[in-house]
């Protein structure tokens, strides 16, 4: 989470330059799976071989995950992941979700990978989550939700104790205002 903590405060200072995000072609899904799709961008180039792995907040501590991740996917070639519905299960309708993604080839030449690399977006309750959604995964998007979930979030991830969960909630709320997931 330091990671993108940086990442999110460099790339707010850069967001003017974000501009031309908007002529990112739109996602092509490679196949018709059920369950979620989705895209990350490095900018406008896709980011290829990146492990996009989904979270659920934690529910104990402030900036901890709930444990493991719900599903781990690597984008292909063109920074498309599908997570089949059949390869995770939402621990509850309500549980908040977000995306990681880490790794992969941000438009370098063939063969590299940029292990630095990491972008997260704040998807809500996973409930409502389904077989149409498609995310994106950028650095827009990891600006909003860092901006938005920074009291919650730590190098483990994000979470609150059950006191703070309305105002975890309002944060993924927050963020989702500042970014809408599905067109990044």
């Amino acid at each position: 989470m330091r990671k993108l903590i940086g990442l999110a405060l460099a790339a707010s200072l850069g967001v003017l330059a974000l501009a031309g995000c908007a002529g990112v072609r739109p996602l092509e899904p490679t196949s018709n799976v059920a369950g979620l799709k989705g895209v990350v961008h490095g900018g406008q180039p896709p980011v290829a071989g990146a492990l996009v792995r989904m979270y659920a907040v934690g529910t104990t501590t402030d900036g901890v995950a709930a444990g493991l991740p719900l599903f781990t996917v690597t984008t292909d070639a063109n920074g498309v992941f599908n997570a089949p519905s059949s390869t995770y299960t939402c621990p509850t309708p309500t549980s908040l979700v977000y995306l990681v993604a880490t790794g992969g080839n941000p438009g370098l030449g063939s063969g590299q990978t940029n292990a630095q690399l990491a972008l997260i977006a704040a998807m809500g309750p996973c409930g409502s989550i389904n077989d149409s959604t498609i995310a994106i995964v950028n650095e827009v998007t990891t600006v909003a939700a860092v901006y938005a979930l920074a009291p919650y979030a730590s190098a483990s991830g994000i979470g609150s104790p059950p006191a703070h969960a309305a105002a975890l909630a309002a944060g993924f709320t927050l963020a989702s205002q500042y970014v809408d997931t599905t067109v990044g």
